[in-house]
């Protein structure tokens, strides 16, 4: 149940409305010319989808240890 919610798991913050899905914050990232996001909302926004996934990878460890 708690990897269902994570999977489903939307955040957002004040300067961004976030995004429904892993996959189109991905897709709306635009890296400058040294591959690196240049916005406060897309450093956040892909700093708070960094922690859903250790959350799930955590989850997962102690699920089939």
């Amino acid at each position: 149940m708690i990897g269902e919610k994570l999977v489903g798991f939307r955040q957002w913050s004040e300067i961004s409305a976030g995004f429904p899905s892993e996959q189109e914050l991905l897709d709306s990232c635009v890296l400058n010319e040294n591959g690196q996001v240049s916005t406060k909302a897309e450093v956040t926004d892909l700093t708070a989808q960094a922690w859903v996934s250790a959350a799930q990878i955590y989850l997962q460890c102690r699920f089939y240890r």
